[in-house]
């Protein structure tokens, strides 16, 4: 999922900075099948993931808005953290800001 965001208010005025929001999922090499003993396999083609990382990513411009520079927050976690806290751990994620500094 990519969507922009804009960050809240920030001391000393409001940050214009885009972020951008991916989640990204990875299931396991390898699959049981549901008859050998796995009950996450449903028959749907694919294994439910085993790892899940967020992704917020924002580019910060140079002085003369020709080149920027990528920075991103990344956290990883299994599926029994995904299970146990998704929604504070998607907060983690949307709390990233980046202070330009002056």
């Amino acid at each position: 999922v990519r969507k922009p965001i804009k960050s809240s208010e920030v001391e000393g005025g409001v940050d214009e900075q885009v972020y951008y929001e991916f989640d990204l999922a990875f299931a396991p090499l390898e699959c049981p099948d549901y008859n050998e003993g796995n009950k996450e396999n449903l028959g749907l083609g694919f294994c439910p993931y085993d790892k899940i990382f967020l992704v917020s990513a924002t580019v910060l411009n140079d002085e003369k808005g020709k080149s920027g520079t990528l920075m991103c927050c990344v956290i990883e976690c299994d599926k029994a953290e995904w299970k146990m806290g998704n929604s504070d751990i998607k907060r983690v994620r949307s709390s990233f800001a980046v202070d330009r500094g002056v």
